[in-house]
């Protein structure tokens, strides 16, 4: 009985998981740039219903004319995140489920670095045993002489090395 007890509690299912996501970034011009466009990439530890994970994004963005300065020069914006945090899942794995996750992390733009949080939501659909496709949003805020904020929106797949 003992036995039988001991193998039911060791049911936990662990997974792990890489993303790979393209998608677009909307601030309203908080930091001299337009809405553009972003990649990324994530790793993701899971038990059960809970994960930890690692993202990298490369935002990019044409910059908005300053209108204070007619003779402001035109060029590229980006913005690097480095981030983790945990993230929780909703519903049943095997079939299409929901994603809650929140970060902690790091911020770059040109010339300075900040440190920042993130909460978001996203949907996963199974495509087979070991590969989804991933949709989800983010919130993103972080400290310079001011709060910026800017959403996210990413499309992806992740491949699952251990499901």
């Amino acid at each position: 009985m003992l036995l039988n007890s001991c193998s039911a509690n060791s049911q936990t299912k662990q997974s792990l998981s890489a993303g790979l996501y393209a998608g677009g970034f909307f601030h309203g011009g908080q930091f001299g740039a337009k809405n553009g466009f972003n990649l990324g990439a994530d790793l993701e530890a899971r038990t059960n219903k809970f994960g930890v994970y690692l993202n990298f994004t490369y935002n990019y963005s044409k910059k908005s004319e300053d209108l204070n300065n007619a003779n402001s020069e035109k060029g590229n914006v980006t913005l690097i995140e480095i981030y983790g945090g945990p993230r929780w899942y909703i519903g049943d794995i095997k079939k299409i489920n929901g994603t809650i996750d929140a970060g902690l992390g790091f911020y770059r733009l040109p010339f300075e670095g900040n440190m920042g949080i993130n909460f978001g939501l996203g949907f996963n659909y199974p495509l087979n045993n070991s590969l989804d496709i991933s949709l989800k949003g983010k919130y993103h805020l972080f400290a310079r002489d001011y709060v910026t904020a800017y959403g996210g929106l990413y499309l992806g797949l992740r491949y699952y090395f251990v499901k």
